[in-house]
């Protein structure tokens, strides 16, 4: 994998998708979410959710054609929910991929650009474009996440008036 495919890429594989199932329900029962692998999917098919990083790279939203560049991103990922590829990034992957990112040794940690390492703020590119966490994880003592916060969009998806009676009141 490079980190860089599109939805349908990864969910059109069976193949790719079982294999990363199965490697999803070992990490289950590694961490005691299931007591057989084999059971993830049944007994937990969403977590724990499974991500594949790489270090930044040119890529396309596959959501518009438009070229999201290495430069604006600190590393991209490609986030697995339910067993496909999330279309966007989901905000619970945001923020374990982001504190990943700031914990040495780890994969993700691994894959983190220069600039994500010196800024506060990481830039996540998934499918559809990018987004940012802003992680302050304190490694000394021990690890201790002072921070992890995301921001989110919203929009109105209705406007209305309700006619309750006068006696209801």
């Amino acid at each position: 994998l490079t980190g860089i495919e599109k939805p349908n890429e990864v969910d059109e594989d069976e193949d790719l998708r079982n294999l990363l199932e199965k490697i999803r329900g070992k990490a289950a029962e590694m961490i005691g979410m299931v007591e057989k692998a084999e059971l993830a999917k049944e007994e937990n098919p969403a977590f724990p959710m499974i991500a594949f990083v790489s270090p930044p790279r040119d890529y396309e939203d596959f959501t518009t054609g438009k070229t999201i560049k290495c430069e604006d991103v600190d590393l991209v990922s490609r986030l697995m929910y339910m067993q496909v590829m999330h279309k966007t990034y989901a905000g619970t992957g945001t923020i374990c991929t982001g504190t990943a990112a700031r914990v040495p040794g780890t994969v993700v940690n691994e894959m983190l650009s220069t600039r994500g390492e010196e800024n506060d703020v990481i830039n996540i590119g998934h499918p559809a474009g990018t987004i940012d966490i802003d992680v302050n994880l304190d490694t000394e003592p021990e690890l201790n996440l002072e921070k992890a916060a995301i921001g989110r969009t919203a929009r109105r998806i209705m406007e209305g008036y309700a006619y309750i009676p006068c006696d209801v009141w």
